[in-house]
């Protein structure tokens, strides 16, 4: 944040509203826009792990809301300055350029804060990519620990803490060995940098998918339990709900405009990734909520009822 300020102030005249508007003389459509905006939405998804760690909350159902309102909004404070610090100082008539240079915010900040500020940001970014682990592994760990103790999906074992570290560790290593292993195989298949993409691809599309899902269910949920507020519980979720649907539209739109039109391994690849992303959380998800529905009611009604201790929330 302070960096970015800095090269904002040094950057002087060469500051402009330019990099806030979309542009209409580049060949760039407005597909392709939606299309990258899956990736931006990937910044904000550690703003909601505090969900995953509910159940060890003082007064869950009030604090859980207000700490991920306070994480957009540092999240938002700074990611936008730094964006913005890092397009003007780039150049915005060079900006084509941007993407392609292997180390755009490494030459941007030494340009402006020299080789201390350079380092500084690979620092940082190491730090943040840790963190990132860190909180994917807490988040997963818990759904999987939550999942696994509720009787769905996951096998009991996933529900096992550490007799030490009270963490879910089976859960934890089972995601971080099939993770891994993932990430290895398309890295060597594509190269990291293309694999990186279709990877996160896919998990921007199934972000989206869930949260339109959860959306959904959260309007129905408080319908069933007498707790519908009409502006928190249906305006609310149904305004992100289109804004989603918009960007899932011309994602697709945008992926099977390439797929057909340019035929090769790398648009193969994001065009598979989508489909086994749709499969996966619509159709898994249908089958999975059809079975436990018809098969085990009480498994359902019951699901996250209960904290760690096994007291009722």
């Amino acid at each position: 944040m302070i960096g970015a300020v800095i090269i904002i102030i040094k950057v002087g005249n060469g500051n402009s509203l330019e990099p806030f508007s979309i542009p209409t003389n580049l060949g760039v459509g407005f597909s392709a826009i939606m299309f990258g905006s899956i990736f931006s939405i990937l910044d904000f998804t550690g703003t909601g792990v505090v969900t995953t760690v509910s159940e060890e909350m003082r007064e869950p159902k009030k604090n859980i809301g207000r700490s991920i309102v306070y994480a957009m909004i540092l999240t938002a404070i700074s990611i936008i300055p730094a964006t913005y610090a890092l397009t003007v100082g780039w150049g915005i008539s060079n900006i084509s350029s941007f993407a392609s240079s292997p180390d755009a915010g490494i030459i941007v900040f030494e340009k402006y804060l020299g080789p201390i500020g350079a380092v500084l940001l690979i620092i940082f970014t190491i730090n943040s990519y840790l963190t990132n682990g860190v909180s994917k592994a807490t988040a997963i760990g818990r759904w999987w620990y939550s999942a696994a103790s509720d009787g769905i999906v996951f096998p009991k074992r996933f529900s096992k803490v550490h007799s030490k570290y009270k963490s879910p560790y089976y859960a934890i290593l089972t995601w971080s060995v099939s993770s891994f292993a993932l990430d290895v195989i398309m890295g060597l298949y594509f190269g990291p940098k293309i694999a990186a993409f279709i990877l996160e691809a896919g998990t921007g599309i199934s972000i989206i998918i869930v949260h339109i899902m959860a959306n959904t269910s959260l309007t129905l949920y408080t319908r069933r339990i007498d707790r519908f507020h009409f502006l928190k519980h249906a305006l609310a979720p149904a305004f992100a709900t289109v804004i989603s649907l918009v960007v899932v539209y011309f994602t697709i739109s945008d992926i099977w405009s390439k797929w057909v039109t340019h035929p090769n391994p790398v648009n193969d690849a994001y065009f598979a990734s989508f489909i086994i992303t749709l499969l996966w959380v619509i159709v898994g998800g249908l089958i999975v909520t059809l079975y436990y529905s018809r098969k085990k009611p009480n498994v359902l009604i019951n699901a996250g009822e209960f904290d760690v201790e096994n007291t009722r929330v």
